[in-house]
């Protein structure tokens, strides 16, 4: 049984940006990796459609069809890998953009959390929290952050065993209280939740808003 499983959560009708993300994965040589088929929120009928985007509107606004799908997504997600007993599993969406030597900064940056003695559980790869108030500021090494506040979305995050766990029985899993970033705030009151000092993962702003959240 392999080590590590890596997920793709996507809408199935969203065929360019699948497209799209096969590209990426060629561009670094990404070949063991599987989609994972999204809730369409708006084709269910969810949530309440405000035409803003969530980074622009405050909490505790409704969430929108496709929040709610998205929501619906990853937990879903969590769930199977908990179900199949997986031990780690990297999870992207679509939309996000690969340095092109990801696979090196990857490597780089697990050998320095390994060296400095600490224990991985969860990992974001996409954000190193610029702009983000003073008191969710992360603790900054000399190679990585670890966070200690806020949301940084969904976009490219790896769970290990111990962190799918403790979420799939979070008490509030089922309220759908907040968007699924949410949930990175309040796993990192179980766990720390490392990322690189630079980020190798993007979020590709030039697809406009994310269909799993709009």
């Amino acid at each position: 049984m392999k080590s590590t499983w890596t997920f793709v959560v996507s809408l199935k009708r969203s065929v360019e940006r699948r497209e799209r993300f096969e590209r990426e994965a060629q561009k670094i040589g990404l070949t063991d990796w599987s989609f994972f088929d999204a809730f369409d929120g708006k084709k269910m009928g969810l949530g309440t459609s405000t035409g803003t985007s969530r980074r622009t509107t405050a909490y505790p606004s409704p969430m929108s069809p496709g929040e709610i799908g998205c929501y619906l997504s990853h937990v879903a997600l969590w769930r199977a890998c908990d179900l199949a007993g997986l031990s780690q599993v990297t999870i992207f969406e679509d939309d996000v953009t690969f340095d092109s030597d990801y696979f090196k900064k990857l490597e780089t940056f697990n050998s320095v959390i390994r060296q400095s003695g600490k224990n991985i559980v969860a990992t974001h790869f996409g954000t190193s929290a610029k702009g983000m108030p003073d008191e969710v500021q992360p603790i900054r090494g000399e190679k990585f952050i670890e966070h200690r506040g806020g949301t940084h979305c969904t976009f490219a995050y790896m769970l290990t065993r111990p962190a799918i766990t403790w979420i799939v029985n979070h008490p509030d899993i089922d309220k759908m209280l907040w968007p699924v970033d949410g949930f990175t705030h309040e796993l990192q009151k179980a766990f720390p939740i490392y990322g690189p000092l630079e980020p190798f993962v993007h979020q590709d702003w030039g697809l406009g808003r994310s269909e799993l959240e709009t």
